[in-house]
């Protein structure tokens, strides 16, 4: 039986993601962003952090199409690396609330929530948390340019 830790990230008050435990860098719990005209609703903002400029993804809207309001917006500044050799590279998803670790075990699995139909996309697997499906997100994929240019 296998074992992992994850971060759960809630993106707003309907969904959560998981992430890797390493993963997750950063929470900034009020960032400044900056908005970029004419660029899709889910890629509008950047983010100056530790000398970087950060693109900041808004998965909430590239699911549902459309910019979502948050009363508490924050950011999980996370890291990836395309391939073993690669550098690490960052990026910040748009979220709420402090991100909580967790363990999951191989148990846990589950199907994709079929609504919204991104989720297929964008995750590489899913598990059931406190009777919740949680996707566990493909960083590389939700930062790369494939996803950035692409228009709900």
């Amino acid at each position: 039986m296998g074992e992992a830790t994850a971060w759960i990230v809630h993106l707003d008050n309907n969904w959560c993601i998981a992430i890797g435990e390493h993963e997750m860098v950063h929470f900034v719990e009020h960032p400044v962003c900056e908005t970029i005209p004419h660029t899709p609703a889910h890629c509008q903002q950047i983010l100056w952090w530790e000398g970087e400029i950060l693109s900041v993804m808004d998965l909430t809207a590239w699911l549902t199409g459309q910019a979502v309001e948050r009363a508490h917006a924050a950011v999980s500044i996370v890291r990836w690396q395309e391939q073993s050799e690669a550098a690490p590279q960052y990026g910040a998803l748009l979220c709420t609330g402090i991100p909580q670790k967790v363990r999951v075990k191989d148990e846990q699995v589950c199907d994709l929530p079929v609504q919204p139909s991104g989720w297929k996309d964008v995750a590489i697997s899913c598990f059931r948390h406190n009777g919740h499906p949680i996707p566990i997100v493909d960083l590389p994929y939700i930062f790369s340019d494939a996803l950035v240019k692409y228009r709900r």
